[in-house]
């Protein structure tokens, strides 16, 4: 249904633009930008014509031109939203969520040895206090959370932001825990290896290959090959060095009706990423 309505709303506005574009009597032919549209579509050299406006002429010209456009959006806007009720689409609740990070704290005078569990948490409809108080590295006491699936040693977690309280521990309680927190950073290929397996860390390169986009486990993937220029020497030829090459690999669910991430146009280019995982080494 999506697709096939996203290509209706899609004909719509082609349809709207062609009917606009076709000749310029959708307004007061006595506007002297309008006569002079029509002049230029009649002229056999439009561009020697331009050329010999006065200014007056221009100006009046570039305003029935601003008009025009602002008239084929207002058209295009009220086909949409036609097209949207005929869909039953014209409103839709859209539920805003904020995805948090965590992991637990092991306290320091503990006599046993635990593994930190780490969690994900889902907040639905977050307050404004939360958007802006949320701080990477914080130590918060959280209550009002649910949970709703657990996977190895990750606990996944969700909550209302309204319901949700998140308390910041004061600097003197949370010092009586062991480290938990490597702010991320950027990092060159040569040194991905003290990249932590499964942190996260941000690098800038240029894209050597983007690959074709893909479907697994109804998943939709592609990989994306970039270098920094980074050089590494080989353990068993310690005279030769080759440039690091780092394999990234991006996913969605297969229902998305985006295209590829990624255009075959962006090799060559330099390109930044925050927040990628290490998974190998």
């Amino acid at each position: 249904m999506i697709v096939t309505f996203s290509c209706r709303v899609s004909k719509i506005a082609e349809d709207i633009m062609s009917e606009q574009d076709e000749n310029c009597a959708s307004t007061d032919d006595s506007e002297e930008g309008a006569k002079i549209c029509k002049m230029l579509e009649q002229a056999a050299e439009p561009e020697v014509m331009m050329a010999g406006l006065t200014s007056e002429q221009m100006i009046s010209f570039s305003s029935y031109q601003a008009k025009q456009k602002e008239a084929r959006q207002n058209e295009v806007a009220k086909k949409v939203e036609n097209a949207l009720e005929v869909a039953g689409l014209s409103s839709r609740d859209v539920t805003p969520f904020l995805k948090v990070r965590v992991t637990g704290l092991a306290h320091k005078i503990s006599a046993t040895k635990t593994i930190n569990k780490e969690g994900l948490i889902t907040i639905w409809n977050p307050t404004e206090k939360q958007k802006a108080d949320l701080v990477e590295g914080q130590v918060y006491i959280a209550t009002g959370l649910l949970p709703s699936a657990h996977c190895t040693n990750i606990l996944y977690l969700h909550a209302r932001g309204s319901s949700t309280m998140w308390k910041p521990l004061a600097s003197a309680q949370a010092a009586d825990f062991q480290p938990f927190f490597t702010p991320r950073k950027a990092v060159e290929l040569s040194l991905i290896g003290e990249v932590p397996l499964a942190s996260e860390f941000d690098i800038a390169g240029v894209v050597l290959h983007v690959g074709d986009v893909y479907l697994c486990s109804n998943q939709k993937r592609q990989w994306l090959f970039l270098t920094d220029g980074s050089k590494f020497i080989s353990a068993s030829q310690s005279t030769d060095q080759d440039d690091c090459l780092l394999a990234v690999s991006f996913s969605c669910s297969s229902a998305s009706d985006d295209g590829a991430f990624f255009s075959y146009a962006l090799s060559g280019n330099t390109v930044g990423y925050l927040r990628l995982w290490s998974l190998f080494q």
